[in-house]
């Protein structure tokens, strides 16, 4: 009886993989055991970084809290519609409270968004200007596209955020 637990533990990735890349609804199992990897890839992204504790990073909601320098943001697996997606937000910088410069703001960033690399954007986010980029688990492949998602969005926030406050 053991033997066959430790196989169908061993088979149920694989089996979540399968459905996942044959574009068929998932099933309840399926979402649950792909979070559950999806997950597990932010986290070996996290300890590659040199997070020794990815837990300790991790909220109630199970978002991973990550930094990259001055840039602070947020990555974890989000469902819709019966589909997973990598969901990764770094705040830029807050929201000024003067008219004038919000509008100023929102030109820049919005001329900014033609030009961004990727799935990455920028937008508001309550009273935040934050850079994001959600992308469906069915088109991330291998894990180091889930460093590269992660890492894109950060690096976009480090750079912009210094020099948009700044004016």
């Amino acid at each position: 009886m053991a033997k066959k637990k430790t196989a169908d533990a061993t088979t149920e990735p694989n089996k979540a993989l399968v459905a996942l890349m044959s574009g068929k609804k998932l099933t309840a199992s399926h979402l649950k055991t792909l979070r559950t990897l999806g997950e597990s890839i932010i986290d070996a992204f996290l300890v590659h970084v040199g997070v020794e504790d990815p837990a300790s990073r991790t909220d109630k909601n199970r978002w991973r809290h990550l930094r990259l320098e001055s840039a602070e943001g947020i990555a974890g697996m989000t469902e819709q519609d019966g589909q997973l997606y990598l969901h990764v937000e770094a705040v830029i910088m807050k929201m000024p409270s003067d008219r004038d410069l919000i509008q100023g703001l929102m030109r820049e960033a919005l001329e900014l968004n033609c030009t961004l690399p990727g799935a990455c954007s920028i937008g508001i986010r309550g009273s935040q200007l934050v850079a994001s980029a959600t992308e469906n688990m069915r088109s991330l492949r291998n894990p180091e596209e889930f460093a590269t998602l992660i890492h894109t969005v950060m690096a976009l926030a480090n750079t912009l955020d210094d020099g948009l406050q700044a004016k």
